[in-house]
């Protein structure tokens, strides 16, 4: 499998530098080439890098529903430190991270599973009901009682998996995690497993919508159709989707560039497609790495706070 998925990464970054030489005069060509380009993907990177901030804060929403009390500063500051090791090859060493660093903070293994598996089951569910409300569909699909009817279904299905875990303390949802990962787990009973799943379900949702708004932006400065605005959502979507179930593709690199180039050159154009592909991964690279140091900023923060106080804080 690990081969099969560095194959598909090796045959997205051939066609994609394939794609780059027969459009190179365009680059050179292009009006946007210079200081002012430099200007836009540095403002695009450092709105990325605060929209990052809803994934941080989903992952805490989660982990309170746990009922986890590591202060939600030093829970952040784990989020961003792991989050930028997604770049290293194999696609799974940022959650490796989140058990190294939340261990030592005294979270639980327990609690660290759980919520990693949460979200990423909301951000795939989240990233389909996007995609269903946004993208084009065979005729078959296309009436809107289908569109509700599919959203409508993906919400029971979370709603019923958040209850299904909020009930089952000593149940065998429980159980089976226990018996196959060696873990202790200590589940609360009740709905605070349920509201940590929808506010982490609400930031995910935010998440996609703003960063296919500001791909959106992104493609306007290059001449792109404003009122395309629902299919640059929904793909967007689809290519982080992509993107992110290709265990070889480390922060989904090649992946999702050739997914975004063939779904929206039909809609601004071959050259300008691969153009914004280029420069979406440039902005989310270097916002990834801003979203990593605004973490070191607040973890000095944290380190100038006085111990007494930061207990305080836990204990209220």
């Amino acid at each position: 499998m690990s081969w099969f998925s560095r194959g598909i990464v090796l045959v997205c970054l051939l066609l994609l530098s394939w794609q780059l030489y027969q459009h190179g005069g365009y680059f050179l060509r292009h009006e946007r080439w210079g200081w002012s380009l430099f200007g836009i993907l540095f403002f695009a990177s450092l709105l990325y890098a605060v929209i990052c901030t809803l994934l941080g804060m989903g992952w805490i929403a989660l982990l309170r529903g746990l009922g986890d009390r590591t202060l939600a500063s030093q829970l952040y500051v784990i989020y961003t430190k792991s989050h930028i090791a997604k770049f290293l090859p194999g696609n799974i060493f940022h959650y490796a991270g989140r058990f190294a660093l939340g261990r030592l903070a005294g979270v639980a293994h327990a609690h660290t599973t759980l919520a990693s598996m949460g979200e990423l089951a909301s951000l795939g569910l989240m990233a389909i009901l996007l995609m269903l409300f946004t993208l084009p569909r065979p005729l078959v699909l296309q009436h809107d009682a289908f569109t509700w009817a599919a959203g409508l279904f993906l919400g029971l299905l979370l709603l019923t998996t958040l209850l299904i875990l909020s009930w089952c303390r000593q149940g065998w949802v429980v159980r089976f995690f226990e018996n196959r990962l060696g873990m202790q787990f200590t589940v609360p009973c009740g709905y605070p497993i349920l509201l940590g799943g929808l506010g982490a379900a609400m930031g995910h949702l935010l998440f996609f919508i703003a960063v296919g708004a500001l791909t959106l932006w992104l493609a306007n400065q290059l001449g792109g159709a404003a009122e395309l605005w629902p299919q640059v959502l929904g793909i967007y979507a689809l290519s982080w989707l992509l993107g992110t179930a290709t265990p070889g593709s480390p922060g989904g690199v090649g992946v999702r560039e050739v997914v975004l180039v063939a779904a929206l050159s039909q809609m601004m154009g071959e050259p300008q497609a691969l153009m914004l592909a280029l420069m979406l991964r440039v902005v989310t690279t270097v916002g990834d790495f801003g979203f990593w140091a605004g973490g070191l900023l607040v973890e000095r923060v944290n380190t100038a706070v006085p111990v007494n106080t930061m207990r305080s804080h836990r204990d209220m």
